[in-house]
This record gives structure tokens, sequence and C-alpha cells, in this order.
């Protein structure tokens, strides 16, 4: 990894004196600074010297970078893309960072178009430091802000390819009606916990992903699927 890279997009994306975390061979995390409430992670692996594009990760919901394309000891798919030419560039979300006593109403304002708002800083960033073209990869919710940051850059040249994996919708009220009826009942339902002032719901996968890479031949402590091969009433898997 060429420090002096890391350094430049510390720099362009205003990280100030924050040093970069160095997190294993090739990989560094930098935070970046949105005034008192917010915060974001962009993790950075690879050879920018070398690189032929860049990569933009991004993780879904309830996830960060590290547990949606990091967890797979030796095998992950950031490190894969890294190792294979990509300039690797992983954001994660700012409702990350939070913590219980910087939880307030401007978190309301951290949907789609405030991460959206995000990515488009570190794309900038990364071009005006790289000048290499770069491709948006995004799983889950990952997928849908990929969607919507292509859609506002359709006029972008270096944007070569989007790829979304595991995204659902839109869909067609004729022939998907069932699927239609539920994402309005969660619409719904998440329209009801902003009105009660709840802001932030954690499903708790990054956790999950952690334990994982870090004991992966623990128990993970929840039900196994009853439909699993050899499940057995209370067994759990790692």
């Amino acid at each position: 990894m060429d420090r002096d890279l890391v350094g430049r997009l510390g720099a362009a994306l205003g990280c100030g004196e924050t040093a970069a975390l160095p997190l294993g061979p090739g990989h560094h995390r930098l935070v970046v600074p949105d005034g008192p409430a917010g915060r974001f992670a962009v993790d950075v692996l690879g050879d920018g010297g070398t690189a032929h594009r860049v990569v933009h990760l991004l993780p879904g919901g309830g996830l960060n970078v590290a547990a949606n394309y990091g967890t797979a000891q030796g095998r992950s798919l950031a490190r894969f893309l890294a190792d294979h030419g990509y300039l690797v560039i992983g954001t994660t979300p700012r409702e990350d960072a939070l913590t219980a006593d910087r939880i307030g109403p401007q978190c309301a304002g951290w949907g789609l178009d405030g991460h959206r708002a995000d990515l488009e800083r570190v794309v900038a960033a990364v071009r005006a430091v790289t000048g290499l073209p770069y491709e948006l990869l995004g799983h889950s919710a990952g997928a849908a802000l990929a969607l919507a940051t292509a859609a506002a850059r359709n006029s972008d040249r270096a944007l070569r390819r989007v790829l979304v994996l595991d995204t659902t919708g839109p869909y067609d009220p004729g022939t998907e009606p069932e699927p239609v009826a539920r994402a309005g009942a969660l619409t719904d339902l998440f329209q009801q916990q902003l009105a009660a002032g709840v802001l932030t719901v954690d499903p708790g996968l990054k956790g999950l992903f952690a334990r994982a890479a870090a004991a992966p031949d623990a128990p993970s402590g929840l039900p196994r699927p009853q439909s699993a091969p050899g499940a057995a009433p209370g067994s759990t898997t790692g």
C-alpha cells in the first residue's frame, strides 16, 4: 500500500491530522468527520500505483465494510479484488459509528440521500487523487445505494460498471402483489418508528459476522433453522 496515497486521500476527505488506522497488509481505515454528530469510515486496500481500476464496496443494512466484505479469513472479497488489480475503497455508513449519546434528530436525515452524499464525497476524493475509472459494488441496501448513485452519475464516463448483490424490488404490483404488500407494511412500520422517535435499528448483523470471523467453529448463540440438515431442537450454528 502506498502510504502517500492514503495520506492524500485522507486530506482530500478532510480527515485533518487523523492518522490512517492500519488493519493489515495493504489495508488502512480513514475516519471521515462531518460535524459533531456524524462521521463515517473508509477502508482502503490495494496498491494505488499498480491498480487498473477502483471498486467502491457498499455494505448492506446493519453491516459495515469489514463484516460484509472482509470476514472470510484469507479469502475475503475485498482482499481478492485488491489482489487482482483493484484499488478497493469501502465506505461504511455513518450509523455504524453512532453511540447512544450521539443519537438525535439529525439521524432522521441519514437515509438514502444522506448515504449517497457521503459516497459522492468519497468517489470525488478518490477520483481527484487517483484519476482511475471506477465501479460500484453494493450488497442489499448497498446495492440500492449503488443504483441511486449510478442514476445520478449517468453522464460520468469514469463509472464503468455497477454490480448489485442480493437486492430486492421494485416489485410489479400485477405479478408480485405479496412482496408489494410486505414492502408497504414495512414502510408503514418504519414511518411509525420515526414518528415515535426511534431513529436507528441495529439488527446485530455486524456483531454476528465479527464473532464468526474471530471464532468460526464456536456456536453463534442463534437458533439453527430447523430445515437445516442435521438440525436438532435447540442447536446452534457458528
